[in-house]
């Protein structure tokens, strides 16, 4: 999953260039970069701290909308 988040991380920098002048766009790109960063994070900690994160699932590393 890592390995395509980065594959797809650049395709956004070029959306980010097309759309520059859109606030709307620039706000959902943010947070997009955003719960990215939040997956990443949670997925260290549990690759640092679980010998067993194989058997996790991904529902666990995923923002939930409150």
């Amino acid at each position: 999953m890592m390995e395509q988040i980065g594959d797809i991380l650049p395709l956004y920098e070029r959306y980010e260039q097309m759309f520059d002048d859109s606030v709307p766009f620039r706000e959902a790109l943010a947070n997009m970069y955003f719960d990215v960063v939040l997956f990443l994070c949670k997925a260290r900690t549990i690759f640092k701290t679980n010998g067993n994160y194989s058997m996790l699932p991904l529902s666990s590393l995923i923002r939930r909308e409150s």
